[in-house]
């Protein structure tokens, strides 16, 4: 189901604070889709606790909230349209 405070996130370039897998992490979302099991993703690049471009299945984050932190880009690692989401919710 998609969550609007993403989508928001992701048009102002914001940064979203997680709980992901019981850790805390800070993203800069970058896209927001289904992939083709039928999971809610988020692909980004995770500050923090460790910096590495990822995607996260939305079924296994307990907290999300949007920061005031902006980021100024998208990585270069990005990759618009990606073919892992078959639906695209929002995107850079």
């Amino acid at each position: 189901m998609q969550d609007a405070r993403i989508c928001q996130a992701i048009s102002k370039k914001l940064v979203l604070q997680i709980s992901y897998n019981n850790k805390m992490r800070l993203i800069e979302p970058h896209a927001y889709g289904v992939d083709e099991l039928g999971n809610d993703l988020l692909n980004g690049w995770q500050q923090t606790p460790e910096p590495v471009w990822r995607s996260f299945r939305m079924q296994r984050v307990a907290v999300i909230s949007t920061t005031a932190v902006h980021f100024e880009r998208a990585r270069r690692e990005y990759k618009r349209n990606d073919k892992t989401l078959t639906r695209i919710y929002c995107q850079l």
